[in-house]
């Protein structure tokens, strides 16, 4: 099965996440993240979905809490490099910067 983003469906996000005037966080000594909202669709006109993960039991923070896939930063890792990351780690998807549509604050 192919969970490829429409074009349309990817446009629209894409131009949504344009218009955002974004603020980039200053340094106020907390820790950095990156954070990937993963959306995927399995045809034109069909309804996209959102991936969560479901965290650990076993966790000392958050343990059975739904999460995005995404987490710390590395030295001198972006946040976006941190998010494609961690999607990797955590649901094992590898995206390359192209399937980036745009950033948040």
């Amino acid at each position: 099965m192919n969970y490829a983003l429409g074009h349309d469906l990817r446009q629209r996000i894409g131009n949504n996440l344009a218009g955002f005037a974004r603020i980039e966080a200053g340094d106020d000594g907390l820790r950095r993240a990156g954070v990937a909202l993963v959306v995927s669709g399995l045809a034109e006109g069909v309804m996209a979905d959102v991936v969560v993960t479901l965290r650990a039991a076993r966790l000392n923070r958050h343990s059975g809490q739904f999460a995005l896939p995404g987490g710390r930063l590395d030295a001198g890792e972006t946040a976006i490099a941190a998010a494609l990351r961690e999607t990797h780690e955590e649901i094992g998807l590898s995206l390359t910067d192209e399937a980036v549509l745009g950033v948040l604050d």
